[in-house]
């Protein structure tokens, strides 16, 4: 694959990963009995799945493009925060496509499984925390490089990081200010796509070329 269709093919996914996160908070019913009772469920966390997926796909090729500008920072950042999402991954796959049909075979299940207490779930907990960590702290240090190469916009480096620290723990906020943060990291990941893709390297062309066609034209 040349370094142009896999730019293309990452900007494509960074904009699908913007969608998918974005609506899928959107859909999302309360996390309670009721909420996992819910059609909706198990549609809001499979969009979050394809929004996890596909965002590993968009960091993959954003961080190539960028490679020798982030440096170490960059690099620690990305493989950090593509680790968050990869654990991030595991748990959508089950509350999307485990944990409905457990619900509906056994719908008192429902109940125990909204209210259980942090003891009963301290190993979830644990691993979720640290897979929050690894996101957000991840993509604070990518972003930091970012923002310092300055090969990407930085309205939508400074926007898709500050939803993704704030967001990441998005079970534990308030639904008003969960959504909010998913909005804020869904436009800057989409700026980011765009960006990409307009991007005069990611597109196969030398910046002099660019500004000679511009200037012809």
């Amino acid at each position: 694959m040349s370094d142009r269709a896999l730019y293309r093919w990452a900007s494509a996914a960074l904009v699908l990963s913007a969608i998918t996160v974005t609506a899928g908070r959107i859909l999302h019913p309360s996390s309670d009995a009721a909420g996992l009772s819910s059609p909706l469920w198990g549609p809001s966390h499979i969009l979050w799945l394809t929004g996890l997926l596909t965002g590993m796909i968009g960091l993959t090729g954003l961080y190539l493009r960028q490679r020798r500008e982030v440096a170490v920072l960059g690099f620690v950042g990305a493989a950090a925060a593509w680790m968050g999402m990869a654990l991030l991954s595991g748990a959508m796959y089950f509350e999307a496509i485990i944990e409905p049909g457990l619900v509906r075979l056994s719908p008192e299940l429902a109940e125990p499984m909204a209210q259980l207490s942090g003891e009963e779930i301290r190993g979830f907990l644990i691993a979720f925390f640290v897979a929050v960590g690894l996101f957000g702290g991840g993509f604070l240090l990518f972003g930091i490089a970012m923002y310092k190469a300055a090969v990407m916009p930085k309205w939508a480096v400074v926007l898709f990081v500050t939803g993704s620290v704030v967001g990441g723990p998005q079970g534990f906020l308030p639904v008003a200010v969960a959504t909010l943060a998913f909005l804020t990291m869904g436009v800057g990941l989409a700026g980011l796509g765009v960006a990409l893709w307009a991007d005069p390297e990611a597109s196969g062309l030398h910046p002099t070329a660019t500004r000679r066609v511009a200037e012809e034209s």
